[in-house]
């Protein structure tokens, strides 16, 4: 899963350029928190499906959190 991330990561940062500074400016804890927690959720839920919801719940808080953090450092729209 961790792999499927990060080819997709480096297929949109050359397809999107401001994607790509936009992450690289993230703070490292927005970072740890998708690789060390989401991530192996939705991994889990191909064994354990009922992990997909609070997989996706986390996907959907995380994805918030970071949107705010974009906004506040003037790095969104």
């Amino acid at each position: 899963m961790l792999i499927l991330i990060a080819f997709s990561n480096r297929r949109d940062f050359r397809r999107f350029p401001e994607k790509g500074i936009r992450y690289h400016a993230l703070p490292l804890h927005y970072k740890a928190l998708c690789w060390l927690f989401v991530a192996p959720l939705f991994a889990g839920s191909l064994i354990y499906p009922w992990l997909s919801i609070p997989a996706f719940i986390a996907y959907l808080f995380l994805e918030a959190a970071c949107t705010r953090w974009y906004r506040k450092a003037g790095l969104w729209g």
